[in-house]
């Protein structure tokens, strides 16, 4: 006679082997389940560090002032927007199912699992599709803003600069021609083509002179109607 806790095999008598690949199959149903919900947990802190680094790539690649002013600015929100579905779905994998289950009714226990497990997979399914693709618009993306990124490119001509420099700097500026206003420290309206951590590149009458930030006191941006030097 089955002792309690084992399963009943109508028409036969259950073998030790029986029994073991039955013990086999309940792990398996509980263990689907639990892999489910790791997997799609770790799929959740995996997407929000993506979108953090996707962020960071397409300043880096694209450059922030030009990917923000770019009129396809709004394409680039899409691959995190589809990370949040991707989210939205693992989410319901981990949230409590609810169902109606008779304690006392073996079939209706195992209905009730094959429903929630395949609910769960399903779910689990829908963010695995929403997260490759997301994967395959980030790529896109970022190599959409690295091409339209042109470090020579004169991104401050609608808003030109006045340098503003230490009066022992003065002659050094007048050297390389770059004129000031009357007798003041402060430099007529210059357009600025390029700028790196250690210096300013400047057209001034045609010639792109290469200014050190180190002599540079102060730098203010005026209106564009102010025609700089170019």
């Amino acid at each position: 006679m089955p002792q309690e806790g084992e399963d009943i095999i109508e028409g036969e008598l259950p073998t030790p082997i029986d029994f073991y690949w039955i013990g086999v199959g309940k792990e398996l149903i509980k263990g689907s389940s639990d892999t489910l919900d790791s997997a799609a947990k770790t799929l959740i802190t995996l997407i929000t560090t993506l979108i953090t680094i996707y962020s960071a790539a397409l300043t880096y690649f694209g450059g922030a002032t030009q990917i923000s002013e770019s009129p396809y600015f709004s394409l680039l929100a899409i691959p995190p927007l589809v990370l949040l579905v991707a989210i939205l779905q693992f989410t319901r994998v981990i949230l409590p199912k609810g169902t109606s289950i008779q304690l006392d009714q073996p079939d209706s226990i195992k209905l009730a699992v094959k429903a929630i497990n395949e609910e769960k997979a399903q779910y689990f399914t829908y963010g695995r599709y929403a997260f490759v693709l997301a994967l395959l618009l980030m790529v896109v993306c970022i190599m959409f803003a690295s091409a339209g990124n042109d470090p020579n490119k004169d991104t401050s001509a609608a808003t030109p600069a006045q340098f503003v420099v230490k009066e022992a700097n003065r002659p050094l500026f007048e050297a390389m021609s770059i004129p000031f206003i009357g007798t003041s420290t402060k430099t007529v309206p210059l357009t600025i083509t390029k700028e790196s951590d250690s210096d300013y590149t400047v057209k001034v009458n045609g010639t792109q002179i290469l200014v050190d930030k180190k002599t540079v006191f102060g730098v203010v941006y005026v209106q564009p109607d102010l025609s700089p030097l170019s």
